[in-house]
């Protein structure tokens, strides 16, 4: 268990469903192999894992626990609301959504103050998910390193993985760890799921989780090797604390 803090059930995100392909579907594809559920992980034939990372440790949306680490992973008390600090290559995995999903992230902005005094959220694009279903093409590789954020999706609908940003309050995002993949070495691998559905949508959300999935690799090396590594221009940006 990576997780050091003692969670429940309630710490966790509900999922839906629908009649578009499982959770267990999409992880057969892009990971090859068969995947069985343990628990709200996911364990597969050829060793790799699939763990579910906290959502929230309250049901009061600004309780959003601290950072996650996109290298070294959950802490003490962390969520997956808002994440800090590395290098990341990022890939589009899958698609089952007739809404448009366009995956970046979210930072606070101190140079953008409402006359409420809030300061708003600033959107950096990755990039789209343009097929339906696998053959995703969407990848980016922006250099996080001392930053902090917020993952997000844009379309039809807005979504962040901060809850209290979304039109409902609710999550809209789920976070899974990976390791045992092949070639994976000493890089940290997510999977983040999203529902695109919010209160503006009339009928409600299904909440199924998997209108576009996302997959993270992270290192905490420095920009210019991580530059040198991936033969890509990466794209950095400082920011100051998220609200």
């Amino acid at each position: 268990m990576l997780l050091a803090a003692q969670v429940s059930q309630a710490d966790f995100t509900p999922i839906g469903g629908s009649s578009e392909p499982s959770f267990t579907d999409i992880l057969d594809t892009i990971y090859s192999g068969t995947f069985t559920p343990v628990g709200l992980d996911y364990q597969g034939t050829t060793g790799i894992y699939v763990q579910r990372m906290v959502d929230s440790l309250s049901s009061v949306p600004t309780d959003i626990g601290v950072n996650m680490n996109v290298v070294s992973g959950p802490a003490f008390g962390a969520t997956d609301q808002i994440w800090d600090d590395g290098a990341t290559k990022i890939y589009a995995m899958a698609r089952y959504a007739a809404y448009a999903q366009n995956f970046g992230y979210w930072t606070d902005d101190i140079a953008i103050v409402g006359p409420d005094g809030r300061i708003y959220e600033t959107w950096h694009p990755l990039f789209s998910l343009v097929n339906q279903g696998f053959g995703q093409t969407g990848y980016a590789s922006p250099d996080l390193t001392g930053l902090e954020w917020a993952w997000g999706r844009q379309g039809t609908t807005v979504n962040s993985s901060y809850a209290d940003d979304n039109p409902d309050n609710v999550d809209h995002m789920l976070t899974y760890k990976v390791t045992g993949l092949p070639d994976q070495g000493s890089w940290t691998v997510w999977l983040l799921r999203w529902d695109d559905q919010t209160i503006n949508c009339g009928s409600g959300s299904d909440r199924d989780f998997n209108d576009s999935v996302v997959e993270i690799w992270a290192t905490p090396v420095p920009a210019a090797v991580l530059l040198g590594i991936l033969g890509l221009g990466v794209a950095g940006l400082k920011l100051r604390k998220f609200a």
